[in-house]
């Protein structure tokens, strides 16, 4: 239960930010005395369309917080991401780009935060590589998809070669190093990760 004042404060607070763009009026009776109501009866905050801008912040928080989605410790932002989602219609980048499982403690783990963003955002990147015979490698990568198996963590991406393109996978703890790369990103069109990983 709250208090008068609180709810005086509350409504004030609406009149003067224009919060919800609620259209609430002070109506007099008994000399001093008044009461609030919306001057439109059936305006209700709930019907309330999102503006064009509230609508980009929204889709990009959810972007952001999508990202997390099946990382353990994270279970209840599935809940809070799918209500939103629900109520206001909006989703978010529809591409899959992260699979997990339940390991908390991997090699590599450095580089997740800084891949996973340039994937959502098709950011290029040079990365600098050891492979399993421990010869160092540097090479442009367009990330698509990131995910963790046998307790390792894995990058799926255009890579380019001296003299081609591919579809590479490079494991996360043998990354040296990661930074953008000014090429430009080249998107996937052409495989749906959630199936070729299945495979």
């Amino acid at each position: 239960m709250i208090k008068e004042r609180q709810l005086r404060e509350d409504i004030r607070f609406m009149r003067e930010r224009h919060v919800y763009d609620a259209p609430i009026k002070a109506y007099s009776y008994n000399g001093k005395r008044c009461y609030y109501r919306y001057k439109d009866e059936d305006f209700s905050i709930f019907k309330n369309e999102l503006s064009s801008e509230e609508l980009t912040n929204l889709r990009s928080t959810l972007e952001m917080s999508g990202r997390y989605r099946g990382i353990p410790n994270y279970a209840w932002l599935e809940e809070v991401v799918s209500n939103l989602e629900y109520r206001f219609g909006v989703r978010p980048n529809s591409e899959n780009v992260v699979s997990f499982e339940q390991n908390e403690k991997l090699k590599g783990l450095e580089y997740l935060s800084d891949i996973i963003d340039a994937t959502v955002n098709h950011q290029s990147l040079e990365i600098r590589y050891v492979t399993f015979k421990g010869k160092e490698i540097l090479s442009v990568v367009h990330p698509y998809h990131v995910k963790q198996f046998n307790n390792r963590w894995f990058l799926f991406g255009l890579e380019e070669g001296e003299n081609d393109v591919y579809i590479s996978n490079k494991a996360l703890d043998r990354i040296r190093k990661i930074s953008t790369s000014d090429k430009e990103f080249i998107k996937n069109t052409f495989i749906d990760f959630l199936l070729f990983l299945m495979i």
